[in-house]
């Protein structure tokens, strides 16, 4: 058994280093994992706030408009009364003031309320302006970059590792070169007999040539026949 070097030692203590390094890098990622969940979860919760704040803002406008619409329309009524209690000269000229009494104190408390709607508004306004400050800086923060573990640069490699080449059996090497025919001379097949094929007639009966010749070759064999006949006689 060899006794281990300086070399082993420097070896081990680095894997050792780096294992540490990466659980810790490990580490670090999910806990950013856990937090840039976090933000966006909370993203989303401040948007929906400030999706009820805009409706609930919304319907206090139109609230706010349709009291200003009242507030005209009285105004225009106090307006007609007065002209018509310093125009009349009748007994009901007490009960039209008493009336006139009774609206403006209605202006009153309606254009309290719409102050108070006012500031409402506001309030709501510069704490989405908040929230969505403190949202930006969160996610500045977060969004940098993450402190780099530094490695101990105490050991340095002197010499570069070689790695050897050693070429493979099912492989040519470099210097062979492989030698192709110039011409090509195809095998030659072998070309079959074409196959006889014999008709099958239409019909049983045997129907004599009409050729020229065997028609002239029938007529001299008859003649002969014919005599042979005479003479036989």
């Amino acid at each position: 058994m060899k006794k281990p070097n300086k070399k082993d030692y420097i070896i081990a203590l680095l894997s050792v280093t780096c294992a540490t390094l990466l659980f810790l890098l490990i580490k670090q990622d999910q806990s950013l994992k856990d937090k840039l969940e976090q933000l966006a979860n909370n993203k989303e919760q401040m948007e929906s706030s400030n999706k009820s704040h805009k409706y609930s803002s919304g319907t206090l406008k139109n609230k706010n408009q349709i009291k200003d619409l009242k507030i005209n329309a009285l105004h225009k009524q106090i307006s007609n009364l007065k002209d018509k209690v310093s125009n009349a000269e009748n007994k009901g000229a007490a009960k039209t003031i008493g009336k006139l009494y009774s609206l403006e104190k209605v202006i009153k408390e309606i254009s309290a309320q719409s102050e108070k709607n006012f500031k409402e508004l506001s309030d709501l306004k510069s704490k989405n302006t908040v929230l969505q400050n403190q949202l930006l800086q969160e996610l500045s923060k977060k969004s940098a970059t993450p402190t780099k573990v530094k490695s101990t640069s105490s050991y340095k490699r002197s010499t570069p590792i070689k790695f050897k080449y050693t070429p493979s059996k099912y492989f040519l090497p470099s210097k062979a070169k492989t030698v192709y025919k110039k011409s090509y001379t195809p095998k030659k097949k072998y070309t079959y007999r074409p196959k006889t094929t014999y008709r099958k007639p239409s019909s049983t009966v045997y129907h004599f040539p009409t050729s020229k010749s065997w028609t002239e070759k029938k007529s001299k064999k008859t003649k002969v026949e014919d005599l042979g006949d005479f003479f036989e006689e």
